[in-house]
């Protein structure tokens, strides 16, 4: 019975503390500051598109958007397409933050 309780106890700490993973996520404050924000949302973090009507997709769902880091890593650098286009802005950040920005983003996924 111990370990039973054990187990549920370390189920219930796991899935509180996924939440608050993706909101400390260094990706989300490299999202910021190399300006993903001008074009895209993330309405599930609390950030807002700063070109309002004429912004990329929000990106609260991106876990199920993206098929996969280095897919979405080759987007944003402009060597992928998505439905025949391009990522609209170059991508002016080292490559090391673009990792962790993917990274956080495969975490984001709205229910």
């Amino acid at each position: 019975m111990y370990w039973k309780t054990t187990f549920t106890g370390l189920l219930v700490t796991i899935a509180v503390s996924i939440p608050s993973f993706a909101a400390d996520h260094p990706g989300k404050a490299l999202f910021a500051k190399v300006k993903c924000n001008t074009c895209h949302s993330v309405e599930s973090q609390g950030i807002e598109a700063a070109r309002g009507e004429d912004k990329a997709p929000d990106m609260s769902n991106a876990a199920t958007l993206i098929p996969s880091a280095e897919w979405a890593k080759k987007f944003v650098l402009r060597e992928e397409a998505k439905d025949g286009k391009k990522h609209r802005k170059p991508y002016k950040g080292t490559e090391k933050d673009l990792e962790q920005i993917i990274d956080w983003l495969l975490t984001l996924k709205t229910s």
